[in-house]
């Protein structure tokens, strides 16, 4: 299982950092934002959409992932949100682009705003889904090899964008760029999204034997053994969709 979750999360990863690396607000995006407007400003609003946006939402979203039986539907909406809000900016400069500069300056902002807002959410469900799939050591391992595969798709990234802003004019070269970055990005939403989360669940030791019954109506005399059993029976409670509480 660690196999598959690891290329999974790696995977994930990589796509996700060859799409980020086109709106990088050192580089690319200023280019953009210059195309259509003389303000220099506007360069500093827009990165702080691409980067403020997520701050608003994740406390409300730290808040309430707790409660969630299940995180990943939910993270399935949110790689929907951004696939499509990332996709329709390089449509609409596509479409747009020239002739109504201020309209693609608006979809834009946007589009940008709404992708960032939605990360907010997703940084907190994603935390969620790792902290299941893997445990301490496990997690440290895959998100090591996360990150040094993102970098490499960082710097791939860098070089086909070069490639892409060579071959075509602007505003167009911009418009296959986020159009080609969400297909890529997309993928790897949909890698992540067939991880299989996990309910949260409880682990009580308790040793093997005869002698302990599971029942809390139990008349052993081991007390220690009935508050376990107890235990064991209050979060079968809490968690019926689970079919067994692992008993050590």
């Amino acid at each position: 299982m660690y196999k598959e979750n690891n290329l999974k999360n790696i995977a994930h990863g990589f796509f996700l950092a060859i799409a980020m690396a086109i709106a990088e607000p050192s580089t690319i995006l200023p280019l953009i934002i210059h195309h259509f407007s003389e303000s220099v400003v506007l360069v500093g609003v827009f990165a702080s959409l691409l980067r403020g946006g997520a701050i608003v939402v994740q406390l409300f979203a730290a808040f309430y992932a707790q409660t969630y039986k299940r995180v990943m539907p939910y993270m399935r909406f949110v790689f929907l949100v951004r696939f499509v809000s990332w996709f329709l900016i390089g449509l609409a400069i596509f479409l747009i682009g020239d002739k109504n500069p201020t309209l693609t300056l608006w979809i834009f902002a946007i589009g940008l705003f709404i992708f960032s807002f939605s990360a907010g959410f997703g940084s907190i469900y994603f935390s969620e889904i790792i902290a299941k799939i893997f445990d301490k050591k496990e997690r440290g391992k895959s998100m090591a090899n996360r990150q040094f595969f993102a970098a490499v798709a960082s710097i791939v990234s860098g070089g086909v964008a070069g490639l892409v802003l060579e071959k075509f004019e602007a505003p167009y070269s911009y418009a296959y760029l986020f159009m080609i970055s969400a297909v890529l990005m997309g993928i790897g939403f949909v890698i992540f999204s067939t991880i299989k989360d996990r309910f949260p669940f409880f682990i009580i030791f308790l040793p093997i034997s005869s002698s302990y019954s599971p029942s809390c109506s139990s008349k052993r005399g081991d007390v220690g053994a009935i508050i376990l059993a107890c235990l064991e029976k209050f979060a079968s409670s809490l968690y019926p969709d689970i079919e067994s509480i692992d008993i050590l």
